[in-house]
């Protein structure tokens, strides 16, 4: 970010506008994009004339106070990622309501400190990565929501992350989440990104995800590799990372075969594609410790068989 005395006021000049469309009203032409991108902006008061934009990047400068793009209505996509941003609030109040058209939403690299409910209606793809939010006990959910990304933030927990009916992607790489009691209500959740946290567990509302099929939980601090198991509960789940957890280290046999027998449905691991090689290492593996334990069972009973047959002699 620029240092203060090297500040400028956002001003036509600074604008790179393209794409042009007809208004919104239909009756004339103008530009429906505009990018001012690395260009030191503080005050960006001068947006406020522009109200047939549809698209704005205003990443990479100075922006704190972001009041202006109240009076902006039909912005479908906005890029505020890489400013000084500490408050969204300006745009979640009012009637009606501010970006009532807005679908993605770029918030990433900023100063923000909690995720607030998200009162954009149309809202399908929102980046709150690299920020300092250390809470979401406020958000609540979104009904339109597909994709949210709270990489590199403070969560500790994932308290108000639910009620998310339409997210198919959640990244919550690189915090210090414990564990993830309290995420619920994500019932088309196709991709999750838990790495790089202090997970101990692998444990989550597994029965409401039955349409995830790709699972992060590398870089975390699973010692047990039992704890695995109950990704068992997931029938579409093919794509699964762990590498740099402690259960990696000192398995009887290599971790992929292990992993295979924890799910046999799963068709990468760490980004390395499954062989047919590996499969049937892996029900070798598997058939060969079933044996094992039947056997191991059948001499437990004849033993006792034969226990109890010397203390009837006696």
């Amino acid at each position: 970010m620029a240092d203060d005395d090297e500040i400028v006021p956002l001003s036509e000049n600074l604008l790179d506008f393209s794409n042009i469309a007809k208004t919104i009203e239909g009756n004339g032409f103008t530009y429906s994009t505009v990018s001012c991108v690395g260009k030191k902006i503080g005050s960006i008061k001068h947006i406020e004339e522009y109200t047939h934009l549809r698209q704005i990047d205003l990443s990479k400068n100075a922006i704190k106070d972001i009041a202006p793009l109240v009076g902006l209505p039909h912005v479908l996509q906005l890029g505020l990622s890489g400013n000084a941003i500490k408050s969204i609030a300006a745009l979640l109040e009012g009637e009606p309501l501010p970006l009532q058209y807005l679908i993605h939403l770029n918030l990433s690299e900023n100063g923000l400190v909690a995720l607030p409910p998200l009162t954009m209606p149309a809202l399908k793809t929102a980046n709150f990565s690299k920020n300092e939010i250390a809470t979401c006990a406020e958000f609540q959910g979104h009904v339109s929501l597909e994709q949210l990304d709270l990489s590199e933030n403070m969560l500790t927990t994932v308290e108000g992350l639910k009620e998310l009916p339409s997210l198919t992607t959640l990244k919550l790489g690189s915090n210090e989440i414990t564990d993830l009691a309290g995420l619920s209500g994500v019932p088309v959740l196709k991709t999750a990104d838990f790495s790089k946290n202090q997970l101990d567990l692998v444990e989550a509302p597994w029965p409401e995800l039955m349409e995830l099929e790709s699972l992060n939980v590398a870089g975390n601090l699973c010692a047990a590799l039992k704890t695995l198991e109950a990704l068992r509960k997931l029938p579409k789940l093919r794509k699964l990372w762990v590498a740099g957890n402690p259960m990696c280290d000192g398995l009887e046999a290599p971790l992929r075969h292990e992993l295979l027998i924890c799910h046999w449905n799963l068709t990468e691991l760490d980004a390395a594609a499954y062989t047919d090689a590996e499969r049937g290492e892996a029900k070798e593996l598997h058939w060969g410790r079933l044996e094992g334990a039947r056997l191991a069972q059948l001499k437990a009973e004849e033993e006792a068989a034969a226990a109890a047959a010397g203390d009837d002699n006696a």
